[in-house]
């Protein structure tokens, strides 16, 4: 203590240059206090608000005419350069308070192409580069399904605030249970992005059995001529969504697979189909594959009537009408419409996300039930225990 101990130097003065380095650092340092009775939820707020200021400066720094306010602008990074990233791009354009700062994929030219496209400035090779230098709050993954989990944990390690992922989730419940796992430990925001659920049509349908258009509703079909994980699980959670997603109470299913057939990297049927007890009383038919109608359709049978539903067209029977009643609705872009409710939940604006990860995970479990259903030839009872995918099971085994 040089200031009051009395065999010490009296006069002591720190004037500036006479410690460069420690003044240099000391200009620059943030000291944040810790002790060993913090909980674990105690040290992830104080990162989390350690990043949000960072963000803040940072972009304050790189681009001054930005607010700082929490109303600032998101920065949304897309990983995976496909067809389908143009409509995730598209959509961020679309929203005034999100800015499309970077895309990543293992394909320098298909990046390029996407930042050309829409005019984003800056292109990475490898998705982790762009997380560390890019200070995303929003990060699409839009490649294939078996590198969605990791891709998420990844993703949730570098303190985004919302990962809006492609469907399926993933190609097994295994997958799917850690993405939703790592994503509320870190407080993020996980959406999948099953369009359907915007479609004004399917929507539409939704509000109008919600409503009694049809009576109680009793049997629901659903198809498309395509695999389960890929345009199938479009045809299940349309499904449960028009019935206001009820839970499942048992499934019944059979698949073909006589040919190694692969799809975006995983294994897929040739032909499936299944019988679903939903717990509101309906029963659900699923065809999907070969056998099935090649164009996605519902149709919705209820106690008083019935509807048909499709992607451009709702047809109504019932309730006192005569004949069938069409609806035309205004089309809607279903990217920009998940996007716009995400940012309503960045927002606090709304509570919940049509898309939500535990909803998709539901609709997964279906289909693995369905797998599962044909592996063991019986009847499936949720929750499915087997964490694998069936099907690779059932390759496997053979």
């Amino acid at each position: 203590f040089p200031f009051d101990y009395p065999h010490g130097r009296q006069e002591i003065a720190y004037e500036p240059g006479i410690c460069p380095v420690a003044e240099d650092v000391l200009n620059r340092l943030v000291i944040i206090g810790i002790t060993e009775r913090y909980s674990e939820k105690d040290v992830r707020y104080v990162a989390a608000e350690v990043h949000k200021a960072i963000h803040q400066l940072s972009r304050r720094a790189h681009h001054p005419g930005w607010a700082t306010t929490e109303q600032a602008k998101y920065r949304a990074g897309i990983i995976g350069c496909g067809a389908i990233a143009r409509d995730h791009a598209a959509a961020y354009q679309a929203q005034s308070d999100v800015e499309l700062a970077a895309v990543a994929d293992i394909s320098p030219d298909a990046a390029k192409t996407i930042a050309s496209e829409f005019t984003v400035s800056r292109c990475y090779r490898d998705f982790e580069d762009m997380l560390a230098n890019e200070s995303l709050d929003i990060v699409s993954i839009s490649t294939w399904p078996g590198l969605h989990a990791e891709m998420t944990r990844i993703a949730a390690e570098h303190g985004v605030k919302a990962i809006l992922c492609e469907k399926p989730m993933a190609t097994n419940l295994g997958d799917a249970d850690q993405m939703i796992r790592v994503c509320e430990q870190n407080n993020i925001k996980l959406i999948i992005a099953h369009q359907f659920r915007f479609n004004p049509y399917i929507d539409k349908a939704r509000q109008l059995i919600a409503s009694g258009a049809i009576g109680e509703p009793e049997l629901i079909w659903g198809h498309w001529d395509s695999s389960l994980l890929n345009r199938g699980t479009h045809v299940v959670d349309a499904m449960r969504y028009i019935l206001r997603d009820p839970k499942t109470e048992w499934v019944l299913g059979q698949t073909e697979r006589k040919k190694d057939s692969y799809n975006r990297g995983h294994r897929v049927e040739e032909i499936a189909q299944a019988l679903i007890q939903f717990s509101n009383g309906t029963r659900g038919l699923l065809e999907s594959g070969d056998l099935a109608k090649s164009d996605f359709s519902l149709h919705a049978y209820g106690s008083e009537g019935q509807l048909t539903v499709t992607l451009d067209s709702l047809l109504l029977h019932g309730g006192g009408r005569k004949g069938w009643q069409p609806m035309h609705l205004s089309p809607t872009k279903e990217h920009t419409a998940v996007v716009t409710e995400l940012v309503s939940l960045l927002n606090d604006e709304t509570k919940s996300h049509r898309g939500n990860a535990h909803q998709a995970r539901m609709a997964l479990e279906i289909l693995m039930a369905i797998f599962e259903s044909a592996r063991i030839r019986g009847v499936i009872r949720p929750p499915l225990t087997v964490k694998e995918s069936p099907l690779d099971m059932m390759v496997e085994t053979e």
